[in-house]
């Protein structure tokens, strides 16, 4: 599994390779913009074309806004083909103003249907400095935009080994403090991005490094990546490479890598942050090398609402973490320890890798009040610590009921399982799990085991002076007898249960 999971990563490395190569090799001269209509049946007509960018793009807008002349033409959406690299001015703006552009930003208009193939070029907001709306694409409410990374019709790159073969558009130079830095998308819109790479798109104090979508709206994302985005949080937080806020979005075989947060504020979810009623859905993806820079980043995976659902399907996650490789010091005082997951709603975790050797917890982090995560058929190794219930000032974090599901699951090579003496508001169960060179240490009343086999690991049971040595080697016997008890009658275990009232944090 390492061999094959060091090969995906390798491979992951040569795809950012080429991405970014792409982005440098492509000309950075004024090329040509055509616009088409396409009918239902499929059919393409052309309209107008011509080399200046700001001046298409705004006709495409105007004739996807008269909705008359659409009926008239039998058209269903708007289709803009890119044959060269779409740059900002030096000032960051792409147009002065129309229908198109909004605070010199690429507009799609609400009530609109477009498409944009990118034809294997980049658009490039071109940033330096941080822009009130600084997003490279705003998509207004209602709309439906599809973007392609190549041309309509090209398969969306659904594996690595296929990056190579295919073209992809690239999006990047964002740098907002009001919105995306890559590509806001309001209320009820649709926005389907095929083959698309968010590449160094920035957003500061605000959420949505790369990507953010809003109340009802729905993003579709088939292959492409997001590179190198960051957030920044100085004096108010910022939250997600992806941020999803009352929305749905499915992301099949996309690639994390670089994305990084940093700042003295919180930065909740640095990868995906899903909040309010969000349903977000990573299938197939790939997460790797993505960075936590600052003392307060919590976690790379969030979900903030019981009504939220955050799930992880088949995806391989790998070396998220401080860059530090250990906590940092904030104000004099220890910083919170980033963790992997934390959940106020709902985490599913299916058939999923995890390998990580740098974070200081998987799972856990400050989880809220009634959070649930369900791990079923995955592989968890190479941590430092599985679960932490504790932060670094010795303060006891509030979990009021959540609940850890884990179904057959293998967990090797764990420096510490449980950071936390007594936890009386989360619960564990673990079934048909096996562990291997684990050290157990910490509450172990969290703890129900249903057919798994518990290896001693390393090291004590306890954490260190959580009891005396008197009742460890008393708790050590009845465990024991226990073992002995359960081999010999084959009874299960009955899970435990925790009452629903919520619990504040305790000093």
């Amino acid at each position: 599994m390492k061999k094959l999971f060091a090969i995906v990563l390798t491979i992951c490395m040569l795809a950012s390779v080429l991405f970014v190569t792409a982005f440098a090799a492509e000309s950075t001269s004024n090329g040509t913009m055509g616009i088409c209509g396409l009918k239902e049946g499929g059919t393409l007509e052309a309209i107008k074309g011509g080399s200046n960018f700001e001046e298409i793009w705004e006709a495409a807008v105007d004739y996807a806004l008269d909705h008359d002349y659409m009926d008239r033409k039998g058209y269903d959406r708007i289709v803009v083909d890119l044959y060269g690299d779409w740059n900002a001015n030096e000032d960051g703006e792409f147009g002065s103003g129309g229908d198109g552009f909004a605070q010199s930003t690429i507009y799609v208009p609400s009530h609109t249907k477009m498409t944009i193939n990118m034809n294997g070029h980049t658009i490039n907001r071109r940033l330096e400095e941080k822009e009130y709306d600084g997003e490279v694409i705003w998509v207004g409410s209602d709309a439906d935009l599809i973007i392609n990374g190549g041309k309509s019709g090209d398969e969306p790159v659904m594996t690595v080994e296929s990056v190579g073969n295919t073209k992809v558009g690239i999006i990047t130079g964002g740098y907002s403090r009001n919105g995306a830095g890559g590509i806001h998308i309001e209320d009820d819109a649709t926005v389907t991005l095929n083959n698309v790479v968010l590449f160094k798109n920035r957003v500061i104090h605000d959420m949505g490094s790369a990507i953010a979508i809003y109340n009802g709206a729905t993003l579709i994302m088939n292959g492409g990546a997001f590179l190198d985005n960051t957030l920044y949080a100085y004096d108010s937080g910022s939250e997600g490479t992806l941020y999803v806020d009352d929305s749905v979005a499915v992301l099949n075989h996309v690639i994390f890598r670089g994305n990084n947060g940093h700042g003295s504020e919180m930065l909740n979810g640095v990868l995906v942050s899903a909040n309010g009623d969000a349903d977000v859905m990573l299938n197939g993806c790939w997460v790797y090398d993505n960075l936590f820079s600052n003392s307060w980043s919590q976690s790379a995976f969030y979900c903030d609402d019981s009504a939220c659902t955050l799930t992880l399907n088949e995806t391989k996650i790998n070396n998220i973490g401080n860059r530090l490789n250990e906590y940092v010091i904030y104000g004099g005082e220890p910083g919170r320890l980033p963790c992997m997951f934390e959940s106020y709603g709902t985490i599913n975790i299916n058939k999923c890798t995890i390998e990580d050797g740098k974070i200081s917890s998987i799972f856990g982090c400050y989880n809220g009040s009634d959070g649930i995560i369900n791990v079923v058929d995955t592989e968890i190794s190479n941590c430092r610590r599985f679960i932490r219930v504790k932060d670094t000032t010795g303060r006891w974090v509030s979990f009021s009921n959540n609940q850890m599901n884990f179904t057959n699951c293998k967990i090797s090579n764990v420096e510490d399982k449980l950071y936390g003496y007594s936890v009386d508001h989360v619960k564990v169960t673990l079934t048909d799990c096996e562990f291997e060179n684990v050290k157990w240490s910490g509450a172990q009343d969290v703890w129900t085991f249903i057919d798994s086999t518990k290896s001693a690991g390393v090291g004590s049971m306890f954490g260190e002076g959580s009891l005396s040595m008197i009742v460890a080697i008393t708790a050590l016997i009845a465990s024991a007898a226990a073992i002995v008890v359960s081999v010999s009658s084959k009874k299960k275990a009955v899970p435990a249960t925790s009452n629903k009232a919520k619990a504040e944090d305790e000093e």
